[in-house]
């Protein structure tokens, strides 16, 4: 819907994203996933293209933040200027990255940066906040912890409190009055009563119990006792993520940052043996991150009890157990 939109409405077809992103499993997006094993097989859509995400841990360009000068956000102008055909519609980007491994820009001047860039150019910025949105990291939306300012925001998952919903959000100043009448984008299944009225009661619920909060407290928590256990564990190369949206890269060697694929499996099925069901970027991204993504309404003693069971799989993992 997002991507249909800018190029109506801007009158181009082009469109960028970055390295490891996720933004669904149709032909089309496809072509926008950085990930090449999403491709395998399948036609591309023409004029769409990848460059570099915001992963500092391991800069493509061999700098450290800040000095980098963000030269990750940079590259847009460069690929619209010169490796486009100068017909951008729209960037789309994950304001922290999900199923590539949760990697997560350093700062809100990214954001700025990329704001900048779209509006020089003419070209939609779209957030796709299906993982990120609901609170999950520790504010309502990601944009929000970035004070990003994109164009139109796309959200689903927990939008549906367990149903089947999604949803488009685009600013109304964007949207030309004859697309408010006309039937330019449905779907025989669209607009389910009984999926909205439950997405309704999920916003209710958030904006009641503000869960963002408990996310932001219960992340905080976590995140520090992580990155105690950082310096205890060797298989630990970086704790990311902001919320309840953690990520920790496992590394065979903290010098050489080879990722710790095999290990971070054996470290999963380890949690999963003991109680505890973490997620794994196994396939998406390098394959060598455990995702902590629990319930907004986890307790403090929850978080202990996993984070207990992860320090026990890490241990028995590094002595060969």
């Amino acid at each position: 819907t997002a991507l249909k939109f800018a190029m109506i409405t801007k009158k181009k077809k082009e469109v960028i994203s970055v390295y490891y992103a996720y933004h669904g499993g149709t032909l089309a997006l496809s072509g926008l996933l950085g990930q090449s094993w999403h491709r395998e097989g399948l036609v591309r859509f023409p004029g769409f293209y990848q460059i570099p995400n915001a992963y500092c841990y391991r800069c493509y360009f061999g700098k450290e933040y800040p000095e980098c000068d963000f030269e990750c956000a940079r590259m847009l102008e460069w690929q619209i200027k010169c490796g486009s055909a100068k017909d951008v519609a729209a960037f789309i980007l994950e304001p922290i990255q999900g199923n590539g491994g949760h990697m997560t820009p350093p700062s809100p001047e990214y954001f700025k940066i990329i704001r900048e860039t779209c509006d020089k150019y003419d070209v939609l910025f779209i957030a796709d906040e299906v993982q990120t949105g609901m609170g999950r990291t520790g504010k309502i939306w990601a944009c929000d912890y970035f004070n990003a300012k994109p164009d139109i925001m796309t959200t689903a998952k927990a939008l549906g409190g367990g149903m089947p919903l999604s949803a488009t959000v685009i600013r109304a100043d964007l949207v030309p009055e004859e697309l408010t009448t006309a039937q330019w984008h449905i779907f025989t299944m669209g607009g389910g009563p009984l999926e909205c009225a439950a997405g309704a009661a999920a916003i209710d619920v958030l904006l009641e119990e503000r869960l963002w909060e408990n996310a932001a407290k219960q992340g905080d928590r976590m995140t520090k006792r992580l990155k105690d256990m950082q310096k205890e564990h060797k298989l630990i190369g970086e704790v990311r993520g902001p919320g309840l949206f953690i990520g920790v890269e496992l590394v065979k060697d903290k010098k050489t940052k080879e990722p710790a694929t095999d290990e971070a499996t054996q470290v999963f099925m380890k949690c999963l043996e003991k109680g505890v069901l973490f997620g794994l970027s196994n396939k998406a991204g390098v394959g060598n991150v455990i995702k902590i993504k629990p319930p907004l309404v986890v307790t403090s003693e929850q978080c202990d009890k996993a984070i207990d069971i992860l320090d026990e799989a890490l241990t028995e993992v590094e002595k060969g157990k």
